[in-house]
């Protein structure tokens, strides 16, 4: 009796509370990795308020048409070479640049929108002294070569401390998903929320050979879109392409292959349950997604995309999914070979994520 009138209570609190989410608009994994947590502060009657740019706040947009979705300033991060440093160095003074206007655009939504508590996702300049700031993210350690991995982490680090607490999407212990991502590494404020994905497993006929699930920075996107495409012929059965640019006006047409350009939740999760395989990019929150569904995988890690490379290996290595470069990517050999991968199994862990919004919501 006493739990469910403090449920109540609780509940009751949130419901005068406004929590503002954010998220990074690189690829719709940020974005998606959010809903959850969206989802968990809503089921605890909290007010909440959404934000991103580009194709993410698009996503946010249609998922959630009747909460209030702000555009805000964007990193707008392109991947032109299979190097990182070479990618992000000539944008630095630009990603500076989002991260003061970020500071600024939140100063007036707080006064404007009387914010309570802000949950960032990888975006650096959403913190203010006057609320509860959380910050979203499993790299806590950003894999670079060597020559300049020490300055990046400690400016990485330096900006998470300023937030009230860092979630990362993981569990502490083993197994785990991040590696050393997110482990074996000290910081004054984390928070293990364990994985988390919008999609729901459903049962349902196989009727795809593979279902291609793209996003991220251009002109990757494309680039791995075209690869896949030119190498689908009739023998190997049928596909279904997401390609993940809701913004997109049309799409494309292909004879062997269902093309779509977004997806929603409910929609995805009945698509890679109809499909033998998944094709994607092995993007954390990708990751997160598959193995909440017990789905079996292709990576195809974007190049230069240092995370993504290091967790396809991992898991190459483990026997759990299979992974190849883009250049190298034989869609027919793939096929075969991903056979001999097991996939990620999770299974009897706690509810991570509950507590910490439950926790977020109190202290409010």
């Amino acid at each position: 009796m006493t739990t469910d009138l403090t449920k109540k209570e609780s509940t009751e609190v949130a419901k005068q509370k406004t929590v503002l989410v954010a998220a990074l608009n690189w690829g719709l994994g940020h974005a998606t990795r959010c809903m959850p947590i969206i989802n968990c502060l809503m089921e605890k009657g909290a007010t909440v308020i959404l934000a991103s740019d580009g194709h993410s706040f698009e996503l946010l947009r249609r998922e959630y048409r009747d909460l209030t979705v702000l555009e805000m300033p964007g990193y707008l991060i392109t991947y032109q070479s299979a190097s990182m440093i070479k990618n992000i160095a000539p944008q630095i003074t630009t990603i500076l640049s989002t991260i003061g206007k970020e500071k600024k655009w939140l100063q007036q939504v707080i006064h404007d929108y009387e914010i309570d508590a802000v949950i960032s996702d990888n975006r650096y300049g959403l913190f203010n002294p006057s609320v509860p700031c959380i910050f979203l993210t499993h790299q806590i350690n950003i894999i670079l070569p060597d020559a300049i991995s020490s300055l990046v982490n400690f400016q990485n680090r330096r900006y998470i401390k300023k937030f009230t607490e860092c979630w990362i999407p993981d569990f502490e212990g083993t197994p785990n998903l991040s590696g050393k991502l997110s482990h074996k590494i000290k910081i004054k404020n984390p928070k293990y929320i364990g994985p988390v994905s919008r999609l729901e497993p459903v049962e349902v006929e196989k009727r795809y050979r593979a279902a291609i699930i793209l996003s991220g920075p251009e002109p990757q996107r494309t680039m791995l879109e075209d690869i896949i495409l030119a190498q689908i012929s009739d023998d190997l059965g049928n596909f279904i392409l997401i390609r993940g640019v809701p913004l997109m006006p049309g799409t494309i047409t292909h004879p062997n292959v269902e093309t779509r350009n977004f997806a929603t939740a409910s929609e995805l999760s009945e698509i890679i349950g109809a499909s033998e395989v998944v094709i994607s990019r092995s993007g954390y929150s990708t990751v997160m997604d598959l193995v909440k569904l017990g789905a079996h995988a292709i990576f195809i890690p974007t190049p230069g995309q240092t995370e993504q490379e290091f967790l396809g290996t991992e898991f190459h290595a483990a026997g759990q999914f299979y992974c190849c470069s883009q250049d190298e990517f034989d869609l027919e050999v793939a096929l075969k070979a991903v056979k001999g991968f097991t996939g990620f199994q999770l299974e009897g862990q706690p509810d991570l994520l509950d507590e910490a919004v439950q926790g977020l919501l109190d202290q409010l």
